[in-house]
């Protein structure tokens, strides 16, 4: 792909960032990306383009989707160059081809921490279960990928240059399969947060992709190195001291979180094998670091993966929850706050225990909101809109969870909020019901106290006064029984208001009582149903007292995510 010239500055930076956005798109986390871009035909228009082409657009997507290892076609586009008749030109170069495959699974030495491993005993168990089989089928997939690049490197001679042969020129005008290549094969010197969920793990957070991120870097220095030291006599030293020369001339060590990850991981690279190298004998690192804490628990999740079966086992959310399990501990034994993290969405994963994956949903589904915001079919973004409302209707509470009283986002606008969160009809004074909550989380055997308000406008069929109502509530949710989704008793004081000679509600000189409430909420409390009983005053009162609500809840959140998202408000 050619990417045009701006007039005067050639291909700008921002093209660059665009092209680069564009082959990491993976759809569901990223958008699809809009390239300007060079296509043969009539040079025309204001951007300069080679001769032959022209301006264009497409869209792009992360080439992974259709050729996760693409060797092949780099192949193509490197050597198969054709001249104006359409036949193989053969390059005029002396030098061979060197390609670099930078494999995700290739890691230096181990990923696991020898020293907390002891004593562990690995099981055996065999299980047979269909989530079990699933979990064949994903090994399987990863066999797959494994296989497709054995029969890439089958196809062609990728490694026939001799490390003396300085002249390959002459190679290059026989036959395209002797053309002289050379594979060079990266590896990791750590394990990574995106090796989690099917490779997704790193999205959780943005401490996670940072984290990957300056791994990433280091790796980087180390191939390069690596490559700068191959055929050298005392290659470990030249390949620490290649390392710190690149890593001086980026400029990394004026880069606080690329310097962490530099000096602890090359502690392990290359400290191991000869403790007096240069920087091996420097300053203690410091174990309260954000990058050192999800290191040890990276390590540790690696270690207690030993003791559990690894074959046919569908694993891929225990270990993500063993590893946030391991993160949670290493904040306890560092005597560390959360706030180490600065993602706020990682701490709300901490808090949520064995819940995490509400919180992991939510901010998956927020982020394929935002990515649809401009998509012209509504009836494309519905699935999405419904699925964050009922995402966001979820609210967990230290390894547990309630409903929520509105499935408002956390940045939406105050004005939302003077929306009521309970629309409901009176069926026993045939009236409407305009209704506001408030609740604390859980506070034992998972009950929670819920403080309700709200108008009740009555029939003008009827001899009543409206009212208005405080109530106090303790409510439980309970799990999906014909669905009911919670149970609340609560009692509350009612009061009848009229209006004065001046238009103003008037309270004084009317009646009010006491009631005691029982309240269903059904379907995630989307709705609620509610019956009131007077328990003060004669008995003829309490009798004919008596309050029947049926009612719509989460009134916000559903005129938000109908509306108001695309409304931008």
């Amino acid at each position: 792909v050619y990417l045009p010239e701006d007039a005067k500055a050639g291909i700008s930076i921002d093209r660059v960032i665009g092209a680069a956005l564009a082959s990491s798109a993976f759809p569901v986390f990223f958008g699809r990306v809009k390239l300007d871009i060079c296509e043969e035909g009539d040079n025309k228009g204001s951007l300069i383009c080679p001769e032959g082409f022209h301006k264009s657009s497409a869209v792009f997507v992360d080439g992974g989707v259709f050729d996760n290892i693409p060797l092949g076609a780099t192949r193509m586009l490197t050597e198969d160059e054709k001249d104006e008749s359409g036949k193989l030109k053969p390059p005029h170069y002396k030098r061979p081809f060197n390609y670099i495959y930078m494999s995700p699974s290739n890691t230096r030495g181990s990923s696991i921490d020898d020293a907390s491993c002891e004593n562990v005993e690995t099981k055996s168990t065999l299980r047979y279960g269909i989530i079990d089989q699933l979990g064949f089928l994903d090994d399987t997939i990863n066999i797959g990928m494994g296989n497709e690049l054995y029969s890439t490197l089958r196809s062609y001679d990728w490694n026939n240059v001799d490390i003396n042969e300085l002249d390959v020129s002459e190679r290059y005008k026989r036959s395209s399969k002797n053309y002289p290549r050379r594979l060079l094969l990266t590896s990791r010197g750590t394990p990574i947060t995106a090796e989690y969920l099917w490779h997704f793990g790193a999205f959780a957070s943005k401490d996670f992709r940072e984290y990957d991120y300056y791994a990433g870097v280091y790796d980087g220095i180390y191939n390069a190195a690596k490559l700068l030291c191959s055929g050298s006599s005392g290659r470990e030293k030249c390949i620490g001291k290649n390392m710190r020369v690149i890593h001086s001339e980026l400029g990394l060590n004026e880069d606080e979180d690329a310097e962490y990850m530099f000096a602890m991981l090359y502690r392990k690279d290359i400290c191991t094998n000869d403790s007096s190298a240069e920087r091996c004998n420097g300053p203690v690192l410091d174990v309260k670091n954000r990058f050192y804490v999800l290191n040890k628990a990276m390590k540790k999740s690696a270690c207690d993966s030993l003791s559990e079966s690894a074959a046919g086992s569908f694993d891929k959310f225990d270990k993500f929850d063993t590893f946030l399990a391991n993160l949670d501990a290493s904040h306890t034994s560092l005597d560390l706050e959360l706030d180490v993290f600065c993602d706020e969405r990682l701490n709300a994963l901490l808090r949520s225990g064995d819940y995490w994956y509400i919180s992991y949903l939510q901010h998956m589904l927020d982020r394929m909101q935002k990515l649809e915001e401009n998509a012209d079919d509504s009836m494309l973004k519905m699935p999405i809109v419904a699925s964050n409302y009922m995402i966001n209707s979820v609210e967990v509470h230290d390894d547990d969870f309630i409903w929520a009283n509105s499935s408002l986002p956390e940045n939406a606008s105050m004005w939302w909020y003077l929306l009521p969160d309970e629309v409901g009809f009176d069926v026993s004074q045939s009236g409407m019901v305009f209704g506001y909550r408030f609740h604390a989380g859980p506070l034992f055997a998972g009950i929670y106290p819920e403080l309700d308000a709200g108008l009740h406008i009555v029939s003008d069929v009827t001899e009543r006064n409206d009212f208005a109502h405080v109530a106090i509530n303790a409510r439980r949710r309970v799990p999906t029984t014909f669905g009911i989704s919670s149970i609340g008793i609560g009692y509350g004081f009612y009061k009848e208001y009229g209006f004065s000679t001046q238009g103003g509600p008037e309270w004084t000189a009317t009646n009010s009582n006491k009631r005691v409430n029982l309240n269903i909420g059904l379907l995630a409390d989307k709705f609620r149903i509610t019956y009131g009983k007077r328990i003060d005053g004669d008995s003829r009162a309490r009798n004919n007292s008596v309050m029947i609500i049926i009612s719509l809840t989460d009134v916000k959140g559903l005129v938000y995510w109908l509306f108001g998202k695309d409304a931008g408000l």
